[in-house]
């Protein structure tokens, strides 16, 4: 959970008179900076009932607000100009030089929309507002412009959906009703409550904002002020309180709607006739009961066997989640990978049909990522590879129609390019493709693997650093690309797999079963923060190694890739057994167990 708050007074205060007259900061201002650390901020400014002019030089009071957000900035809070619409009969002209004013002399990271209605009618009034703060903002942080509606009630999905955030409660009044199906698929963590006028606040603020974190809300400010006055106009005087609350929150109190889960399969091989399931092992090997999500990698030649035993870990709260991995690893084709797609496309429909049908029997929760790591050359920038994946994804929901199947429907593109940064401008090359591919998508998501050793771009193997693969910003780079697909398709997130090897090659210097789970730390860590960013769902592609998993030599890691599972296999080389317990846990697993124990046990698929 993180904050919201209108901070809508003057970044100085005057005292005195003539000679005698000084300026200071405001105390407001001040409070909100030295908080920011404690949970994520955002804060709005309203200079003048918008912004105040541009002028050459700039005048004291825009001197004023560039320094007050400057330092803002400085203490890691998030800033949004204010811009009335007057519920959509404002003129868009007028919206839009308010937001090339902010974006021309604010140095904003984005537009807080106010009075905004909650009719459908005016969606595209609003979609038109929000693509211009997009397209003429450049936050200094270099992350995309971020949009905040504030209709102060729940609006028409259209209009929720051209935001990144919406405030769906502004009110003296601390009730609110429940969120109506409608907006069934506008994930809750990008909602903002605001509360004001609020007499006994020291008393109901814990409990309040409690029961908003529970209930998965993303942003919050409660405050005392507002009788008979603008409540925006000061600071609470609770405001430190708050955060620290929510501070605490967000470290103990995981949000109930972040799913964890581990496993590539549903059943291991522990002998050639004995099996154990990835929620028995899970169980056995002392992991949480949050670690609900069972991922099933299907090939183009998966069997219905690989299902044996679902409906009953259904049936207990488990939730598949299928890698529908039919096309394979595309990479291998090169600039021939759409070719390739147009050649599979028929028995590829066949099978996403049989896919369907096999879906169609189950009751509960299931999700299908279809072809991850498909965003390369010829078909991350083919509109016409994007309307076959939605095809895909419409054969699919098409044949797998039961009134007791909660399908969820999605793709995750490969977090590929420069690790060593934080925000990749590679990620920008498969818009074409997601696009044509969106309306057919439940939700997004993206996969991040990291090794010692894998294929470089000329195909030789080749060893790599822990600085080289990015592993200490790992957790930071993956909320950087959660906020980038939220930003630029508003769906709900999952990342199906996170895969650190922990092979170390013969003379490195490095300790990669150590660096491994650093790796998924700093992911782990991040949980509460990729929530706020959209994320529902966490997790580690395959629980136990696989010895045979380098496919002879061929595969892109190498041997590297027979290490991916969390718990050691007690299996022989090049076999795909793992053996009888007991089993040892790796400090990748110990990780896991520990950054996930703490988390609440229901799971909720948006």
């Amino acid at each position: 959970m993180g904050v919201l708050v209108p901070l809508y007074g003057y970044p100085l205060v005057s005292s005195g008179s003539g000679a005698t007259r000084t300026t200071a900061p405001n105390p407001a201002w001040e409070t909100v900076a030295a908080n920011a650390s404690a949970a994520p901020t955002i804060a709005v400014i309203n200079p003048s009932n918008g912004p105040m002019p541009c002028s050459s030089p700039p005048s004291a009071d825009l001197l004023a607000f560039q320094h007050a957000i400057a330092q803002l900035h400085q203490a890691g809070v998030t800033v949004l100009g204010y811009v009335h619409t007057s519920h959509g009969q404002r003129s868009l002209t007028l919206v839009r030089q308010d937001v090339q004013t902010y974006a021309q002399c604010y140095g904003v990271d984005g537009v807080f929309f106010d009075e905004v209605s909650n009719q459908a009618s005016l969606a595209n009034y609003y979609a038109t507002a929000a693509a211009t703060v997009r397209q003429d903002i450049s936050s200094p942080s270099g992350k995309p412009a971020l949009v905040a509606i504030n209709p102060g009630t729940y609006p028409d999905l259209s209009i929720a959906n051209t935001a990144d955030i919406t405030v769906m409660h502004e009110s003296v009044d601390l009730n609110r009703p429940p969120a109506p199906p409608a907006l069934s698929s506008y994930a809750l963590n990008k909602y903002a409550y605001l509360a004001y006028g609020i007499s006994n606040l020291p008393q109901i603020q814990t409990a309040t904002l409690t029961s908003l974190f529970q209930q998965g809300i993303g942003y919050v400010d409660l405050t005392d002020q507002g009788n008979g006055a603008d409540p925006w106009a000061t600071l609470s005087t609770q405001y430190s309180s708050m955060i620290q609350n929510i501070q605490t929150l967000n470290r103990t109190l995981p949000p109930s709607t972040f799913c964890y889960g581990v496993g590539d399969r549903l059943n291991w091989m522990q002998t050639s006739s004995q099996f154990i399931s990835t929620p028995q092992a899970l169980a056995q090997l002392g992991f949480p009961a949050s670690n609900r999500m069972i991922g099933l990698w299907l090939g183009s030649n998966w069997d219905s066997s690989y299902f044996t035993g679902i409906q009953e870990w259904m049936n207990q709260g488990s939730i598949p989640v299928v890698i529908y991995y039919y096309g394979g690893d595309l990479a291998q084709y090169g600039n021939q990978a759409w070719s390739h797609v147009e050649s599979l496309q028929t028995a590829w429909l066949a099978d996403a049909k049989r896919l369907g049908k096999l879906l169609s029997t189950l009751n509960g929760t299931v999700l299908v990522v279809i072809q991850p790591e498909w965003n390369i050359p010829t078909l991350q920038d083919n509109t016409q590879f994007g309307q076959f994946l939605a095809q895909v994804a419409q054969t699919i929901r098409a044949n797998a129609s039961h009134p007791a199947l909660h399908l969820r429907i999605g793709t995750a593109v490969g977090d590929f390019g420069n690790y060593s940064l934080v925000q990749d401008p590679y990620w920008s090359s498969f818009d074409t493709a997601m696009k044509a591919l969106l309306p057919s998508l439940d939700f997004t998501g993206f996969q991040e693997m990291r090794a010692a050793q894998h294929l470089d771009a000329q195909g030789a193997m080749t060893t790599y650093t822990a600085a080289q693969e990015g592993l200490s910003t790992l957790g930071p780079r993956a909320l950087a690309f959660a906020q980038y697909l939220q930003s630029h398709y508003h769906k709900p997130i999952l990342i199906p797999y996170v895969e650190v090897a922990s092979y170390t090659p013969a003379g490195d210097q490095e300790n990669w079963t150590t660096l491994s789970a650093q790796g998924y730390g700093s992911i782990l860590q991040q949980s509460a923060e990729l929530k706020q960013a959209g994320v529902f769902g966490l997790m580690a592609n395959a629980l136990f190694d696989d010895n045979s998993h380098n496919n002879s030599g061929t595969d892109y890691f190498g041997q590297a890739s027979t290490t991916y599972g969390l718990v050691k296999s007690n299996g022989g080389a090049n076999s795909p057994l793992i053996g009888s317990a007991p089993y040892t846990l790796k400090p990748s697993a110990q990780t896991w167990i520990t950054e996930t124990k703490n988390s609440i046990a229901t799971c909720i698929v948006p």
